[in-house]
């Protein structure tokens, strides 16, 4: 649910809408992302990518160091 807090103060909300308020506010706090929708073409790639990986199409994250000359200080 949108509330429109333009023309509102804190004390006239519903407690409903207060509480739809704080959650989406700590949701948002928490994740950046929480509201937006993954456009469908970024979710095909995930699940493209998901597929090749249950083949065993993929590579290690050493083989990529290696490739790319990236060294991990462990």
């Amino acid at each position: 649910m949108i509330i429109d807090l333009e023309n509102k103060k804190v004390s006239d909300l519903t407690v409903k809408e207060f509480k739809e308020l704080l959650s989406a506010s700590i949701k948002d706090l928490i994740d950046d992302d929480y509201g937006y929708e993954m456009r469908e073409q970024v979710i095909r790639e995930i699940q493209q990518a998901s597929n090749e990986i249950k083949k065993g199409n993929s590579i290690t994250l050493e083989e990529v160091a290696e490739k790319y000359g990236i060294r991990f200080n462990v």
